[in-house]
């Protein structure tokens, strides 16, 4: 299996500079006093792995429109992808793509899993990390389903709640 590193967020708005974050290879910790903005760093980075629900709108989010993350993987080209603070379908560039104009053509990528669809953000990101068509049993009686990206997504982003719980992140719920 191969992995995926989370390079850069941000948000960006008309006529406000951008707000964002560079993470390094490796752990990245993000701490700091209450109310700083540490779950609101994970709820984006959850949106961007294709959460449905939108970004939750807090005062310093007022006059931001997009968010971008990039992600990188061993083999493949950087994947940067701006999405609405609003939700919906990813705009993908397959560049490392911080604060400039793209240079590349954007792809668009479906929020929605779809075990047979290639235009999806579930399909790309399990390609990177090879488990396109792995599938997942539902029940004792045997049956199954698609893996989507978003049954791993919750291992890219471990919360404050999730280390404080007396479970590990890593079982299934």
């Amino acid at each position: 299996m191969s992995g995926i590193l989370l390079r850069y967020l941000a948000f960006f708005g008309p006529d406000k500079p951008p707000a964002d974050l560079s993470f390094t290879p490796g752990l990245n910790v993000i701490c700091g006093a209450s109310d700083t903005g540490k779950s609101f760093i994970a709820e984006a980075i959850d949106f961007m792995l294709g959460q449905k629900d939108p970004v939750r709108d807090i005062p310093e989010r007022a006059g931001y429109d997009r968010v971008r993350l990039t992600i990188e993987s061993a083999g493949w080209p950087p994947l940067t992808l701006d999405r609405s603070v609003e939700g919906g379908d990813f705009r993908a560039y397959e560049e490392l793509l911080t604060d400039g104009s793209p240079q590349t053509e954007a792809k668009t990528l479906k929020r929605k899993h779809s075990a047979t669809r290639q235009d999806t953000l579930s399909y790309v990101l399990l390609e990177r990390i090879r488990l396109i068509s792995k599938v997942l049993r539902k029940n004792a009686a045997g049956e199954t389903r698609s893996l989507s990206f978003r049954d791993m997504a919750r291992l890219c982003v471990v919360t404050e709640d999730e280390i404080l719980g007396r479970g590990s992140p890593l079982l299934s719920v």
